[in-house]
């Protein structure tokens, strides 16, 4: 009796009465199968995902190491051939260029 009443002097109360059915309960436990079944499926889907990511990955590491090999060939090659290769020149406007072209401003 002594913590009924002292419980009621601190602010606790009666618990309210339960409100879920058992159908509810039902549908919450088929909502945790569905659940379960997709964490499972995406689980599977992730795994052969993160394997696909590592061929496509050893592939880029394949295609990485044959750059200085075939940077090695073409450099022969252009040797062989006798062509020299420059970069492309970059062509700077001229300050009064669009003056001559309308006209020069007459």
């Amino acid at each position: 009796m002594a913590l009924c009443s002292a419980s009621g002097y601190m602010g606790c109360a009666a618990p309210k009465p339960c409100t879920i059915t058992p159908v509810d309960i039902e549908e919450i436990k088929s909502d945790i199968r569905d659940l379960d079944a997709k964490i499972t499926e995406d689980r599977t889907t992730l795994a052969r995902l993160r394997g696909d990511v590592r061929v496509v990955q050893a592939q880029i590491a394949e295609k990485r190491a044959e750059i200085p090999f075939l940077e090695a060939e073409l450099d022969s090659v252009k040797k062989a051939s006798g062509m020299t290769v420059t970069p492309p020149l970059e062509i700077q406007p001229a300050a009064d260029s669009t003056a001559g072209a309308l006209g020069g401003g007459r």
